[in-house]
């Protein structure tokens, strides 16, 4: 091969020496050997391995180049015997504290950046975010960001996205892109992979080039160590200030709240992909919240096989190693589970954590939120009477499918109860009354609230309310104000209130109406063995026949949630915490959508 005339994009996968190894190889041999195992672990079968012995690179300790033949199986041959022979280069370029690879094939690229994420490449590690941040993004203007979310999984916010602009600095909505943390950056200077220490910079003429642009590389590397290194103590460099950022302290971290796999098109390489893919098809993940004895560090999570139902819980302890986040499972750990807890291990991406606190581990790093304040006035209304005191963890009555007329005894205490019965009149709601007003649950699968109240007893226009109703996570009186509680509902809400500006949703709740009213629609305030009356659900839809474009919507949450004594401080002013500010920030972007839609936005909670 004639060195000199190929023509590589310049695609680099960038190493930094680790500042406490005591093994450090000093020679680009040591690297070849370790690559060379990462590429037989990964299945891939190089025939022909060649020392193509490129000239020395000005300023640089080593180089090395090879040509690699591969024998592939085709993926069309079926049980045929039919091999491609692909031809890659494998180039490594060496200095005292980075080196730079590249190599032209993808899945090569891949089994080297799984063996160098693992801290299987002896003596080195993947290159410091901040380091690549300052060098290349910082400062420049952003081309296309590779976002990756830090929320929980709902339909209404895509899990990740990539965005283009001429230059996207002005364009990132602090509000909406808040939970999103930059995975790449292609920006005016470089393109840069932060989660695969990657740096590109697009198609090169020749070697000589090629050369010089890893040699540019190293140098930009090592001065962005040094002004990294001069930065005070937590200092962070950061894509944007408007979305999450990376945290290297579970100082400030609180309790988690909800455990689960991530997206699997979030992930590079079949290989990967098709682990996690094992994983989600044979194992269910929870966290018991209600564990507290182990310190807020740790996580306490319930693991089921989903084909016997065999179940243990593993302590899982997070701990952040010069900048790299690792988590450590706390023995003993039943052997059948084994083989979750090794994929775990070294695919941290594997899964996302939630705290309350609002920080994230996702996408293999800890990530912190910062949300735009912005005051949100929560209603605190009584979840007790002289004679009944409702349980605030109790959505509906217990039941597969849930008995709705039980809210209709003595002895029932769920939220569902307390609207029908206390929250009407606490609401400023009318009672449902016969040819003026009807109370209609439509709790089910596919629902627009669990309940729709329709009131046509002003003269002037009619009201349609959609009351959504959820159980708070804890009733212990000094729980904490928290976004986790309210963020599935929210999203539930938010996905219909998409639909109020059109036909759509009135439409929906006719539609609704007509196929599941019987026995659950109302013209009369609540009483003790209330049945539905037959011709109740057939007023009902009359009456919505007749509303016009002239209606008012109003869109409740019943969330208990929040603690009046939490949110409102002694001068019954908001609390600064930061669960006090991401809940706001997460009602006011549900009210801001409301709005828009023309409708009214209100948050019930505890008056505790």
């Amino acid at each position: 091969m004639n060195l000199h005339s190929v023509s590589p994009f310049a695609s680099y996968i960038t190493l930094q020496k680790n500042s406490k190894s005591t093994t450090t190889k000093k020679n680009i041999t040591d690297l070849i050997d370790d690559i060379n195992k990462a590429i037989k672990e990964y299945g891939i079968n190089i025939v022909s391995h060649i020392d193509i012995k490129p000239k020395p690179t000005a300023k640089v300790k080593e180089t090395a180049a090879f040509h690699l033949t591969e024998d592939r199986s085709v993926s069309w041959a079926g049980t045929n015997l039919i091999n491609d022979s692909i031809n890659h280069l494998l180039t490594c370029f060496i200095d005292t504290e980075f080196s730079v690879i590249y190599v032209s094939d993808s899945g090569i690229k891949s089994a080297i950046i799984g063996f160098l994420s693992a801290g299987r490449i002896n003596g080195w590690s993947m290159v410091d975010e901040m380091i690549l941040t300052h060098a290349f993004i910082e400062g420049n203007e952003l081309k296309t960001l590779w976002l990756g979310g830090t929320h929980r999984n709902v339909s209404i916010k895509p899990n990740s996205k990539i965005i283009s602009g001429s230059n996207l600095n002005d364009a990132i909505d602090p509000f909406g892109d808040s939970t999103y943390i930059a995975g790449a950056v292609r920006s005016s200077v470089a393109g840069v992979s932060l989660k695969r220490s990657g740096v590109w910079f697009g198609p090169k003429k020749d070697w000589d080039s090629f050369a010089k642009t890893a040699q540019n590389l190293l140098a930009k590397l090592h001065d962005s160590k040094l002004f990294v290194e001069k930065l005070p103590k937590n200092s962070l460099v950061t894509v944007h200030h408007g979305l999450a950022q990376n945290i290297y302290d579970l100082t400030s971290v609180s309790s988690a709240y909800q455990i689960e796999f991530a997206d699997i098109e979030t992930l590079k390489g079949k290989r990967r992909k098709d682990k996690l893919t094992y994983l989600i098809n044979n194992y269910q993940i929870d966290i018991d919240q209600t564990n507290t004895s182990i310190n807020k560090e740790e996580i306490y999570v319930l693991v089921k096989k989903i084909i016997d139902n065999s179940f243990c819980w593993l302590t899982i302890s997070p701990e952040i190693v010069n900048k790299k986040l690792i988590l450590k499972f706390v023995a003993p750990i039943p052997k059948e589970f084994n083989e979750f807890v090794d994929s775990i291990r070294s695919n941290i991406d594997f899964i996302r954590i939630f705290y309350d606190s609002g920080h994230t581990i996702s996408n293999a790093s800890l990530s912190y939120s910062e949300v735009q304040d912005r005051e949100f006035d929560i209603e605190f209304k009584k979840f007790s009477t002289p004679t009944m005191t409702y349980e605030i963890k109790k959505e509906k009555p217990v039941g597969n499918p849930p008995p709705i007329e039980h809210i209709f005894t003595e002895t029932d205490n769920s939220l569902f109860k307390w609207v029908f019965k206390e929250g009407l009149t606490q609401l400023g709601l009318s009672q449902p009354a016969k040819d003026f007003c009807w109370l209609y649950c439509d709790d089910r699968s596919g629902e627009i609230a669990d309940f729709i109240h329709v009131d046509r007893t002003s003269q002037t226009k009619p009201k349609i309310t959609l009351i959504h109703v959820k159980g708070a996570n804890s009733d212990s009186d000094s729980r904490q104000v928290s976004p986790g509680a309210y963020e599935l509902v929210i999203a539930q809400a938010m996905k219909n209130l998409r639909r109020m500006s059109s036909v759509t949703m009135f439409e929906a709740i006719k539609s609704n109406v007509s196929r599941h009213g019987d026995k659950r629609v109302w013209d009369k305030p609540w009483a003790k063995g209330l049945i539905s009356p037959i011709t109740a659900s057939q007023d009902l839809l009359l009456a919505l026949n007749s509303i016009k474009s002239n209606c008012s919507y109003e869109v409740i949450f019943v969330q208990p949630h929040a603690l009046k004594s939490r949110y409102l401080n002694s001068q019954q002013k908001q609390s600064s915490s930061t669960g006090a500010k991401q809940l706001r920030s997460l009602l006011f972007g549900a009210k801001a959508m409301a709005n828009s839609a023309s409708a009214t936005f209100r948050v019930i909670a505890d008056d505790r």
